[in-house]
């Protein structure tokens, strides 16, 4: 057993060194080429990727035995011993709780309130828990129901073309980074592996229904704070607190006391559910709270270290090399968008969680390779904004017709991947190195405002689903090209 759990987590230990190390050496070498980094700084990014590996590796083993794990009995728990309005209730708060807790919401909440004026923290908070919760609701209710993944999809987008309307050109790039709000370490993984349980337990429920719940979830967020914006102004300049060299070990454990703070809410709910509705007891409720801890501890490394470390150095490298040009800027700007899917824990997990329902039929590098070339193409795109300005509106209304009329071509398993696989790039790695990149670009073009970066997240969350729904029409072809070789081939 200890043997076993060694080389699980030596497993770890590796894919977290691959996931990690090409991110850093580009970052390093950028800094020191370009930058006037000093060893102090290149000693700090050092410790902070080897502390973000220590937090992966153990991070998604405790994931697996903390939270996979305990999800089909919860589950089962819930559509065999109680009434489906305990089951809606209990979903809804949990979405609520888990969203409220993710660290990536309040990162989202504090940079809207520098953002927006006459704004609360709190009310931001509560405003994305509560339409995330609702809508992971939606999603479920929509199994119970077996309504299609297209049709709720479409209904949720003709929503949001309508509120759009009602916009202004900065809030709608406000809104659209908002989807990317509650699709973070903790959020991501919880919803996927949950929606596909309840998947299971179900009668009747197809295997491509059982994908589209962080993206569902992801739209009502957008949909939700789109609403909000229409009766919120937004101020005229953003800013964004620097984090000194000098207070970087202060700043280091303040994040890490705030993560674990801001989880304190699932912390209870998670220990009450194992209590009282699993009733786990001796070394399976021990498992369970260890597994929960490690992600806990892991969360708080991963998150503490991309904040407090990353976001400076991508800024310095940003400014760097706005001097030197734009097709190095934008050359670099892709460079990051690509590794930045291998970097994103989300993107693992979804990608490994789809192999894994589909037995293989769809390798989970080829889903992080679509993830990596969607946020790739985000990043050249809204570079090149900053130097040659066209309308944020008309792309996304282009970008989002495109994606629904593809919809419609794709394979129907293609459909919630897709969505799935925009909320996953969209996750803390997009909030602290891309959305820092280009902001800082923003704020050094004369072509552009400080307002002007705000929509490269709502970007990162349309080019991936842009790219699955092709791979889904590829995929599609391919096997109508088995079958029809199976059949005259018999």
């Amino acid at each position: 057993m200890i043997k076993r759990g060694t080389m699980e987590l030596f497993k770890h230990f590796k894919n977290a060194i691959f996931s990690v190390v090409p991110f850093y050496i580009v970052l390093l070498l950028l800094n020191v080429i370009f930058g006037e980094t000093n060893f102090r700084e290149c000693l700090t990014l050092t410790l902070a990727t080897i502390i973000m590996v220590i937090g992966m590796t153990i991070f998604f083993p405790g994931l697996k035995a903390g939270l996979e794990d305990p999800l089909p009995s919860l589950t089962e728990n819930l559509i065999t011993k109680h009434s489906k309005a305990f089951l809606f209730l209990y979903v809804f708060v949990l979405g609520f709780v888990i969203t409220f807790s993710e660290p990536s919401v309040r990162v989202f909440a504090r940079q809207f309130v520098e953002t927006v004026s006459s704004s609360s923290e709190t009310v931001l908070l509560i405003i994305v828990s509560l339409s995330c919760s609702l809508f992971l609701l939606s999603g479920v209710v929509r199994l119970f129901l077996k309504l299609p993944m297209r049709f709720t999809i479409l209904l949720m987008y003709v929503l949001f073309f309508i509120i759009s309307a009602f916009l202004s050109e900065a809030s709608l790039g406000v809104a659209l980074d908002s989807s990317a709000a509650a699709t973070g370490l903790i959020t991501v993984p919880l919803i996927t592996v949950l929606g596909s349980s309840f998947s299971d337990q179900l009668e009747g429920v197809k295997t491509e229904d059982k994908f589209g719940f962080s993206g569902i979830a992801s739209i009502g967020v957008l949909l939700a704070v789109s609403i909000y914006l229409v009766f919120t102004p937004l101020s005229s300049s953003v800013s964004a607190p620097s984090v000194t060299s000098a207070s970087i070990a202060r700043e280091y454990l303040s994040s890490m006391f705030s993560v674990l703070k801001a989880i304190l809410p699932f912390m209870i709910l998670y220990i009450i559910t194992e209590v009282c509705m699993l009733s786990h007891r001796g070394y399976m409720l021990r498992s369970r709270m260890f597994g929960f801890l490690f992600v806990l501890v892991g969360v708080a490394l991963i998150f503490s270290s991309a904040t407090v470390v990353f976001v400076p150095f991508v800024e310095s490298v940003a400014k760097s090399l706005y001097n030197k040009g734009p097709v190095l800027t934008v050359a670099v700007g892709v460079i990051f968008g690509f590794l930045s899917a291998f970097l994103e824990p989300s993107v693992t997990v979804l990608a490994k969680g789809i192999e894994k329902e589909l037995n293989g039929r769809i390798s989970h590098i080829l889903i992080v390779l679509a993830i990596g070339l969607g946020l790739a193409l985000t990043m050249g795109v809204f570079i090149t904004k900053m130097y040659v300005q066209f309308s944020t509106r008309w792309f996304f209304l282009a970008m989002y017709a495109l994606i629904l009329i593809l919809m419609f071509f794709t394979d129907k398993l293609f459909v919630g991947i897709a969505f799935d696989a925009g909320s996953a790039g969209a996750g803390v790695m997009s909030g602290v190195v891309l959305l820092p990149f280009v902001l800082t670009i923003a704020d050094l073009s004369p072509n552009a405002t400080s307002l002007s970066g705000f929509g490269v997240v709502g970007g990162v969350v349309t080019f991936p689903i842009l790219i699955c729904e092709v791979l889904g029409i590829i995929y599609s072809y391919k096997v109508k090209g088995r079958v029809a070789k199976e059949k005259s081939n018999g």
